[in-house]
């Protein structure tokens, strides 16, 4: 078994990894960072805002990074096309469009006398 530290990378600041723990290969560290991203990237969804400007580097025992998993890589979005489903992608100001609560199959009474609903 090899020792790899995964350090996150958020904008401009590093976390170590001080610990670091033990992988088979470089490969087995790798999916062990996409599977940590994707946590932590499921945590932001949970707080309603997703920072992908982030990435796990991995070191090897000797301190060479020798790998990155970058968070935009590890999730696709997919979806039906955007734009016919939900209008315009932006307002003039760049706000996103209303929510359509009919758009996603929910009744009407939840919805705005305009089909519009608020979080």
């Amino acid at each position: 078994m090899k020792r790899f530290f995964l350090d996150i990378r958020h904008r401009d600041r590093l976390i170590v990894d001080e610990e670091g723990s033990s992988h088979i290969d470089l490969d087995a560290a790798l999916r062990h960072a996409v599977a940590a991203a994707r946590e932590m990237i499921g945590a932001d969804v949970q707080n309603g805002t997703v920072d992908l400007d982030q990435a796990i580097l991995i070191r090897n025992d000797i301190g060479a990074v020798v790998g990155e998993v970058g968070f935009a890589t590890v999730f696709n979005i997919v979806g039906p096309n955007e734009a016919s489903r939900w209008g315009p992608a932006n307002a003039d100001d760049g706000s996103p469009p209303p929510f359509h609560a009919a758009a996603i199959g929910m009744p009407d009474a939840a919805a705005g006398a305009d089909g519009t609903a608020s979080v």
